[in-house]
């Protein structure tokens, strides 16, 4: 083992399929080429020292600890030790120094918690001498840490962006499978800031997952036979539903229709897609989230109101909250520079997306 590494860990976008992974619907994700970075030096010391450079955050684990008590819900670093610990016991750990620095906004539905944990459990393998594992086996092991250890309402499509890299279909039922996808967009795509923060994603999460479930259950009441991965908008809508449980169910069926769309016009087409088509994709999720699923965010609506008047093809939010970020794409003839530009002038910041990135792994100082 080198004395010295540093584990990098991508953000993620959505090009399709928002609140459709944990409902065991497919999602089209885009790793970001922007991480989390985790710098380790091996210490002689039988303890891990982290500190985020983030939150300004210090913890201290010893090594000879199987399993140590959380301070905090959502305390990422002891949890992630703690699934490691528990997956491989028979391992033991070198100590550590790690200081953890990120290159893309926290709390903006980019996947940052989920980046900054698969990197957490790829540099604790590493500690105990596992160099080689499969990327599902990090996104499992990412996902127990972050959204089992504390019984939260997430997914695992970050996890797995995180872990795998690239542009990728991802399938939940009947079982998890991860499909590469060629990916070439003939215009420009670029994540923009809105600039609010998401404060309650969590907990906005929860309660339209929650919601969701609720109105499903209200259709099988009707419709023995309603199947999330079969049944048709067209066979709810006949239903004559309570408005609230036809509007949310739709919503989830559409935004299935749509992601199952995309996939299949991006391998016909040897991954090349318009602009144009992209953009009106990303309209129409919009529409589901803002009308259907009823996440509503003025500084999002406005943002993507201020793209559109730009030049943009489509825009959308991205992420499970009512902030943060949105993912917009632009004709071929706009320069990003310009773009870039004429956002800075309206207090947006951005950066463009030029190739997807790659997974977490392990490079060495």
């Amino acid at each position: 083992m080198r004395s010295q590494f540093i584990v990098t860990s991508p953000g993620r976008a959505v090009l399709c399929g928002e609140h459709q992974d944990y409902l065991g619907l497919p999602v089209i994700s885009y790793a970001l080429p922007y991480y989390q970075r985790i710098n380790v030096e091996v210490l002689s010391a039988p303890r891990i020292l982290f500190h985020s450079s983030v939150t300004g955050e210090d913890i201290e684990i010893p090594v000879e600890s199987s399993r140590v008590p959380y301070f905090q819900q959502r305390d990422y670093v002891r949890s992630a030790w703690n699934v490691v610990q528990q997956a491989f016991p028979e391992h033991p750990s070198n100590g550590a120094a790690m200081i953890s620095t990120t290159d893309f906004p926290v709390s903006s539905g980019l996947g940052s918690s989920s980046s900054f944990v698969t990197a957490l459990i790829v540099a604790f393998l590493y500690l105990k001498g596992k160099e080689e594992l499969n990327p599902g086996i990090i996104a499992n092991l990412a996902y127990q840490a972050e959204i089992l250890e504390f019984h939260e309402a997430g997914g695992m499509q970050d996890h797995l962006a995180a872990s795998y890299g690239g542009v990728n279909y991802l399938e939940f039922s009947p079982r998890i499978r991860v499909g590469n996808l060629p990916f070439t967009l003939m215009g420009n795509l670029l994540i923009v800031n809105t600039g609010s923060i998401k404060e309650n994603t969590v907990s906005d999460l929860k309660s339209l997952r929650s919601e969701i479930q609720t109105s499903i259950q209200k259709v099988r009441e009707v419709l023995p036979k309603f199947d999330l991965q079969k049944t048709t908008v067209e066979e709810v809508s006949a239903l004559g539903l309570e408005a609230n449980v036809e509007r949310v169910v739709c919503g989830v069926l559409k935004m299935r229709d749509l992601t199952r769309y995309l996939v299949t016009n991006l391998v016909s087409n040897e991954g090349m897609i318009s602009s144009v088509l992209l953009g009106q994709l990303f309209f129409s999720q919009q529409d589901i989230v803002f009308n259907d699923f009823q996440i509503r965010s003025k500084q999002v609506s406005q943002t993507i109101t201020d793209l559109a008047s730009i030049g943009a093809n489509g825009a959308k939010i991205n992420g499970s909250g009512k902030g943060g970020a949105v993912i917009a794409c632009f004709p071929k003839r706009h320069n990003v520079s310009n773009i870039a530009k004429i956002l800075e002038d309206m207090g947006y910041s951005s950066f463009s997306l030029v190739f997807p990135g790659a997974g977490a792994q392990v490079s060495y100082l």
